[in-house]
């Protein structure tokens, strides 16, 4: 099995495979070989066997020699395999638009910028994702356990899945049927769909699904320049000639000593194990609301004699914000120096969350009776998984977003249509189509007849839009935006279940809760809390790298989960 693939993350994969080139290229190599089997021909073969053919991912897979000219090893992402959207367009692979017409096929000058980004950067195409939906459509609200996107990432075809949907935040329900990480970022962050981008709408999402979401935060870290290759080796020197001593140890001691310490019942022997291994309450709280850029400031605990887990359910303050990781002090010893050791078990508020009660009790009763069974259910998850400090707390409120979601669904739906439409006649307008070899334009007789009927539909109904009912589109967006923004003046993160009614694959309505959050732009994160439990995590506009941070924090109450290097910064 590969190095990739033997539970070993994209960042620890990465120190360990750099300037290793032939390890790079049998990594790839084999990421292509899975999705060799994702295929049409795959599927055959897979028949021909009698053996249960896998789900059609791939519409076209890159070959050994397209692998083999643009290797180089000391690239931040060599030996990293990326799956892209057939929306998007890759130089010297022909991008198919999700429809069987060779009248959309075409074979791309351009190449979308991200993924140029990507391969600059040294990760290897590995090949295109097949759309379920004509240009992506009705891509962002895909129900089924077919999603390409995580059935390519959990199958190991490749590391990262680059997705796209026209309506909806892209890749948010690939956890939906597999224990995968999904992340769209802050609209426009990674690329804005340009002329040049052939047939796309600037309201297009792009989104990524990794096996993990610490491999989400690595890519990001790499794009936004957070971490540079010295630094990145040095860590990696450092930790190899660790070993599994001192601060450096392995997740299995951590995992230990973590035992210890949560179960013990001598007042001096916690005071012992805290002084070697935890920040006091108060030092922890200002470090890491000085190192927040944005949002509110940290709110005060509960010091109630209910356990250590207790989620307060009041609407003053907000938490401590999410970790910074330029600056590892904020949760290191500082016992010492706090004037007093009963400051270290000070209950903080380390991380306030929120979720949308009225939407959740309107939308999801179904699958979550209540929007308070919804909290339930992360409470007792924090109560039975919590990896945090005792004197951490995970505050978990109810939110009223003031948003009627068919004015969001309406306007969403109209700066789509409106887009695509617009889109089609640039494409197809005589001018451009002599250039691209193709007659006329969408209105001639026997084009149209060439398209899928949804497609048709949608271009259609975009042509009976006006700039007016765009535009008011447009300001709609701009209000729900204030709206949802106001809400993370008290909060850290939105938490919001990811399905609704009427659980209708390809329904843009079932994905509701996400929908406001979708159309102001809002960086997303979604994952599985449990097998039967996916939840989408939303950020501050902008705020990216807060998210994240934010999202690790959130994993460690509730799924007592974090990568092995944020507990050697901070857990130590």
């Amino acid at each position: 099995m590969s190095t990739m693939h033997s539970g070993v993350g994209v960042r620890r994969a990465m120190q360990r495979l750099r300037y290793k080139t032939s390890e790079q290229r049998q990594v790839v190599n084999e990421m292509r070989q899975h999705a060799e089997e994702l295929t049409a021909s795959g599927r055959a073969s897979a028949k021909a066997k009698h053996v249960i053919p896998p789900p059609l991912c791939f519409a076209e897979v890159a070959g050994e020699a397209d692998l083999q000219r643009s290797f180089f090893p000391d690239g931040m992402l060599s030996g990293v395999g990326i799956g892209v959207s057939d929306t998007l367009d890759v130089r010297e692979f022909r991008t198919r638009y999700g429809v069987d017409s060779q009248l959309l096929h075409q074979l791309p000058q351009h190449e979308f910028p991200f993924v140029s980004w990507l391969r600059r950067h040294g990760a290897q195409f590995v090949g295109k994702l097949v759309c379920r939906t004509p240009v992506t459509i009705g891509e962002a609200s895909l129900l089924a356990a077919d999603c390409p996107a995580a059935v390519a990432v959990s199958r190991g075809a490749c590391n990262y899945a680059i997705s796209s949907a026209l309506m909806g935040p892209a890749a948010m329900t690939s956890p939906l049927h597999y224990d995968v990480a999904a992340f769209k970022p802050t609209s426009q962050s990674f690329a804005t769909f340009t002329d040049n981008c052939g047939i796309g709408a600037p309201s297009m999402s792009v989104g990524i699904t990794a096996a993990r979401l610490d491999d989400i935060f690595y890519l990001w870290e790499v794009f936004t320049s957070a971490i540079q290759p010295t630094s990145f080796l040095s860590e990696e020197w450092k930790e190899t000639n660790t070993g599994s001593s001192g601060k450096g140890g392995t997740e299995h001691e951590y995992q230990k000593n973590h035992s210890k310490t949560s179960h013990t019942n001598s007042t001096s022997s916690t005071s012992i194990n805290n002084s070697h291994n935890n920040s006091s309450g108060s030092s922890s709280s200002s470090s890491s609301s000085s190192n927040n850029n944005s949002g509110g400031g940290g709110g005060s605990g509960s010091n109630s004699s209910s356990n250590n887990n207790n989620i307060t359910n009041t609407n003053s303050g907000s938490g401590v914000k999410g970790l910074h990781y330029g600056d590892s002090s904020g949760m290191n010893g500082h016992g010492s120096s706090s004037g007093s050791s009963e400051e270290m078990y000070i209950r903080h508020i380390e991380l306030s969350v929120g979720y949308p009660a009225d939407w959740i009790d309107a939308l999801c009763q179904e699958r979550m009776v209540s929007a308070d069974e919804f909290r339930r259910r992360i409470l007792r998850l924090a109560s039975t998984r919590n990896a945090m400090r005792k004197n951490e707390v995970l505050e978990v409120i109810p939110l009223t977003i003031d948003v009627d979601l068919e004015v969001v669904v309406q306007a969403i739906q109209t700066i789509a249509l409106y887009e695509l439409s617009q889109s089609f006649d640039r494409v197809f307008s005589p001018t451009t189509s002599s250039m691209r070899g193709v007659g006329g334009t969408t209105s001639q007789s026997g084009v149209l007849d060439e398209l899928p009927d949804e497609l048709v539909s949608a271009i259609f109904n975009g042509r009976t839009l006006t700039s007016l009912d765009y535009h008011r589109a447009l300001r709609a967006r701009d209000t729900v935006l204030r709206a949802t923004e106001e809400q993370f003046r008290d909060i850290d993160l939105i938490v919001a279940p990811i399905l609704s009614e009427p659980y209708v694959n390809s329904s843009m309505r079932s994905i509701a809760p996400l929908l406001p959050f979708a159309l102001g732009g809002n960086p997303m994160v979604s994952v599985q809390l449990e097998p039967d439990f996916p939840v989408a995590l939303i950020g501050e506009l902008g705020r990216d790298t807060g998210l994240f941070e934010d999202c690790t924090t959130f994993l460690q109450f509730v799924r007592g989960t974090s990568p092995r290097w944020w507990r050697r910064k901070f857990m130590r």
